[in-house]
């Protein structure tokens, strides 16, 4: 596990003692980020904190941790699984980028995560599934590119708040045959699901969407069914 002496730690500038640890120096295998350090509350995780980190194959996050840095965990070849928290709101870009066995991770318990940074999970190549929280409304540019053995996205249809699937967000998921788009996601950017050339099965029936004529560029979906069905007179192309 995650303990003080194992740490660089360093309060936030807030009025109220907050801690957000910047640096780790153990060798655990699994660690968990503590709720309080000193007395106060441990609510981020600092940039590149743990990046590079070859020894750890879990972490776990308790509450009330809000954000993971960017680049807090790239490159971190090791890590095979993350439980999020309930707590989380933000993962910023690079965050996990180039964790190359990282196997699963549970979005949906983290249950007021409202965005995914750009490239994130980028080349997160063992990644095999992704269920995502009602609460998240931006994934970000290039978020999952490359993410070769992604089979399938889940969104609730009807009750997710996603407003936007960012450039790229999907790019080159060669393995992705599934997705459901929710009904309140507005932006499709160009190449969301670009190259995704085994997507065989999406629910994307919504109405009132802006999608770029490249959003599906490589797919089935790109010249066909998309372009063809009756949804097609709801969206608008850009």
């Amino acid at each position: 596990g995650l303990v003080g002496s194992e740490m660089c730690i360093r309060d936030s500038t807030t009025t109220d003692k907050k801690v957000t640890i910047t640096g780790y120096t153990g060798s655990a295998e699994v660690v968990n980020i503590p709720f309080f350090i000193n007395g106060y509350p441990v609510i981020a995780i600092a940039n590149s904190a743990f990046a590079g980190n070859k020894t750890i194959t879990k972490v776990k996050f308790l509450e009330p941790m809000k954000t993971i840095g960017y680049a807090a965990f790239s490159n971190c070849t090791s890590l095979e699984s993350v439980e999020l928290n309930d707590r989380l709101e933000k993962i910023e870009s690079y965050a996990f980028s180039n964790c190359t066995n990282l196997k699963t991770i549970n979005f949906e318990s983290a249950t007021v995560l409202n965005s995914i940074g750009s490239k994130a999970f980028y080349r997160c190549i063992s990644l095999i599934n992704a269920s995502f929280p009602d609460s998240l409304e931006y994934i970000n540019q290039y978020a999952f590119q490359y993410c070769s053995q992604l089979k399938s996205i889940k969104f609730n249809k009807t009750t997710s708040k996603l407003n936007t699937i960012g450039i790229g967000a999907f790019y080159f998921c060669g393995n992705l045959t599934s997705a459901i788009v929710p009904d309140s996601t507005l932006y499709l950017n160009y190449y969301s699901f670009g190259e995704c050339y085994n997507l065989s099965d999406i629910d994307i029936t919504t109405k009132s969407r802006y999608i770029c004529d490249t959003a599906f560029s490589g797919t089935p979906y790109y010249s066909c069914l998309l372009y063809t069905s009756d949804a097609a007179d709801d969206l608008t192309r850009v």
